[in-house]
């Protein structure tokens, strides 16, 4: 399954099977000679364009762990309505689901938007965290918004969420530790390099 997104003007695209990618960029038919040159590319950003998606499965995610990205949406003009399509969805990832409300982002468990926060137009950063005992917490812009029990773990989408709620923005990092914190240190245990071997 070919998926297909531009980062900085330019088209890349990567071939999702879990844990294996190969990229392209061009036409789609030139082949790079080495990953290391898309992934430098992709560490600016991955700009998704309301059509396109990564998607996998993350095999080990495991309490604890937090979701680290920052991501900026690319209009606030968006359909709310709910339908197969609308509200747009940056990404699904664990017990979370995030939506773009408008200006705004909302985020989901257990069927419910429990916190909103952000703005959609500026580069945010949302920190999504699920300690042993299950308890999330959510953190827009470092602000605790959130904190109760999730709900059931969902594959990993980026740029599409739930039925065809495509996302148009930047992704600028997408990192997952094996800790449940607020500011997680280290190395994760998958980032933008890998995301598209999920």
């Amino acid at each position: 399954m070919i998926k297909r997104f531009s980062v900085l003007g330019k088209v890349i695209c990567s071939t999702v099977i879990v844990f294996s990618v190969s990229a392209c960029s061009g036409s789609g038919n030139e082949k790079v000679d080495s990953n290391d040159s898309v992934i430098n590319t992709l560490q600016n950003g991955v700009l998704f364009d309301g059509k396109t998606s990564v998607e996998g499965r993350v095999v080990d995610l495991l309490a604890p762990y937090t979701i680290d990205v920052e991501l900026k949406s690319k209009s606030d003009a968006v359909k709310l309505k709910r339908s197969d399509t609308a509200p747009p969805m940056p990404f699904l990832a664990g017990n979370f689901a995030v939506y773009q409300l408008g200006g705004t982002y909302g985020v989901s468990t257990n069927g419910k938007i429990v916190a909103k926060g952000g703005n959609a137009l500026e580069r945010q950063r949302l920190v999504l965290s699920v300690d042993e005992t299950g308890l999330g917490q959510v953190y827009v812009q470092g602000e605790l918004l959130w904190s109760g029990p999730t709900g059931n773990q969902r594959p990993l989408k980026v740029g599409r969420g739930f039925l065809n709620r495509f996302w148009e923005g930047s992704v600028f990092k997408f990192d997952i530790y094996g800790v449940a914190s607020n500011s997680p240190t280290g190395k994760p245990k998958y980032d933008l390099q890998s995301l598209g071997e999920l």
